[in-house]
């Protein structure tokens, strides 16, 4: 009986306290496709049931494409990072590869409103990434990597310097 009042008050907190923050960001993410995120009762293999933007409901992040899957991987992680005090600096490597246009237009939107708040450091090779920050109007500093050594850039060199050095090998 104690086990399992344990268990279900922290399934509650988890639903009620520390998802609310990730349910915004993913209903922001997916253009209110989801919902809400409910976490499944197995702690041993954590998934969750989605509402969906009809009031149905989606059993599993399984079926899930690997697109969405990382936005509820990104609403999790940036809902648990907000409710961090005092806010602690953010590092994101490359994690919207597998986002279509639409969807890292809107991952852009709420990492730039999360820096008015953390200090964001976003480590990309992608050229048009530094061109949908630079669109938000956040406050931003440009640094280059080139043979181990960091010098300090703006965004038109970088894009130019990250665009000449992804085309392809001839």
């Amino acid at each position: 009986w104690l086990c399992r009042d344990i268990k279900n008050r922290f399934m509650d907190k988890m639903r009620d306290e520390l998802l609310k923050n990730a349910d915004s960001i993913l209903r922001e993410l997916t253009s209110g496709e989801y919902q809400k995120m409910i976490p499944g009762d197995n702690l041993l293999n954590p998934d969750f049931t989605f509402t969906l933007a009809d009031g149905s409901t989606q059993d599993g992040a399984d079926i899930l494409s690997r697109g969405t899957k990382e936005q509820v991987f990104l609403a999790v992680r940036l809902g648990r990072i907000l409710d961090i005090k005092p806010a602690l600096p953010v590092i994101i490597d490359d994690s919207f590869v597998n986002y279509d246009p639409l969807h890292l237009k809107q991952a852009v939107h709420i990492i730039s409103r999360l820096s008015s708040t953390h200090q964001i450091f976003l480590m990309t090779c992608h050229p048009y990434l530094i061109n949908l920050i630079a669109e938000t109007g956040a406050a931003c500093q440009y640094w280059q990597l080139e043979n181990g050594q960091f010098t300090e850039s703006d965004r038109d060199s970088l894009a130019r310097h990250l665009e000449v050095n992804s085309l392809p090998h001839q």
